[in-house]
């Protein structure tokens, strides 16, 4: 994640925005997404988790914590009724972290190395099989992925394998437009040459820009990408946006929020626990824009149901028009980015110490049991 504030001893940092050309198997509108807090409290100060499934069913929460001092991050295993367990680690894990799983079988971990003297950079180690070491750590060595330590709008990788094989690193950079570090931010990316991932290429242009942050893969499959991003702290409190791709390069961002305006949520993290269900953990802090606040980590529910598949009428021509026909762009034009005033319609539900949101093209409603907020 990140934000222009000192958070312990070392600065956090995050980033971006735009939208897509091709069709997408998680479309954005004229389906129901649906965030819910969960009922648990883990009793974890922190920002900037990742998570994993681990195969005893545990939830393996990697974070940056006020606990952890001397070391960057803390990890904590966590089950499904909230209770969390910290792990002895066996080598200094550096903010950030985010681990992948080769085609191979290795384990790779990436993750941000700070520097006084020689700055910051984008690193990647093998992980060992306890997740709790890691072998030596090698600069990504990509335009963009080391800056100095006066570069604030940086940082904050998200690693991905793709469908073949290779791995495809996401991280924050200042916005290209303004070139100031502390406005607007954007999300760069690098891919690895092959599925060894230990070369990686810069990919050209940026995913997103505009300010949105903290981005998360969810799904990274053919014709099928769901991220989740929060917007940055520029504008008060944050909330969690959804973006969904074809390729992974470019994304088309939800014109309303999935999050409450009754917190700042930021530095989404999960995984899916079943088919357009994920599990969600993310930093939560008071609404508002301030510079000092306190982080907890809490954990929801994110799923999204298809439109119902619209009934053809009897006279309506099998070949599409002209007009119908998609642009050979592949970049969208500005007028094709989401609009603020939406076609999609978001409003809270409540159910005692749950909250929803249900966002629809029109006249969502609250679920059986639920209260309009």
């Amino acid at each position: 994640m990140r934000k222009f504030r000192v958070f312990f001893s070392f600065t956090l940092l995050i980033s971006f925005l735009t939208p897509v050309s091709n069709a997408i198997a998680a479309p954005l509108s004229g389906v129901t997404w649906t965030f819910t807090t969960d009922n648990v409290n883990m009793g974890l100060s922190g920002v900037s988790p990742y998570v994993e499934k681990l195969s005893s069913g545990l939830d393996r929460l990697y974070f940056a914590s006020p606990l952890a001092l001397p070391d960057p991050i803390m990890v904590v295993d966590c089950t499904d009724s909230g209770s969390c367990a910290r792990q002895t680690l066996s080598s200094r894990f550096n903010p950030d972290a985010t681990i992948v799983t080769l085609k191979d079988g290795t384990r790779r971990l990436f993750m941000v190395n700070m520097s006084p003297s020689s700055g910051k950079s984008i690193q990647f180690a093998t992980l060992g099989a306890s997740g709790l070491s890691h072998g030596s750590a090698t600069s990504i060595g990509v335009a963009g992925s080391d800056v100095s330590s006066a570069e604030t709008a940086w940082g904050v990788p998200d690693a991905v394998v793709l469908p073949d094989g290779r791995v495809r690193v996401y991280w924050v950079i200042k916005d290209p437009a303004t070139g100031k570090p502390n406005l607007l931010e954007a999300l760069a990316s690098a891919t690895s040459t092959d599925a060894s991932a230990n070369t990686f290429i810069r990919d050209a242009g940026f995913r997103l820009t505009g300010g949105f942050v903290d981005s998360k893969i969810l799904r990274a499959k053919d014709n099928d990408w769901v991220m989740i991003v929060s917007t940055g702290p520029e504008a008060g409190t944050q909330f969690l946006y959804i973006a969904t791709s074809s390729d992974g390069l470019t994304w088309q961002v939800s014109s309303s929020p999935i999050s409450s305006s009754s917190e700042s949520a930021l530095d989404p993290t999960g995984y899916e626990v079943s088919s357009n269900t994920w599990r969600i953990y993310y930093a939560s802090a008071a609404p508002g824009k301030t510079i000092n606040r306190t982080y907890t980590i809490k954990r929801a529910t994110l799923s999204w149901s298809p439109a119902p598949s619209a009934t053809p009428s009897p006279n309506a021509s099998a070949t599409p028009s002209a007009s119908a026909t998609p642009s050979a762009s592949a970049t969208p034009s500005a007028s094709a980015l989401p609009s603020v005033n939406a076609k999609i319609t978001t409003i809270t539900c409540t159910k005692g110490k749950l909250i929803k949101k249900v966002s629809k093209k029109t006249a969502p409603k609250c679920p059986s049991g639920w209260k309009k907020k």
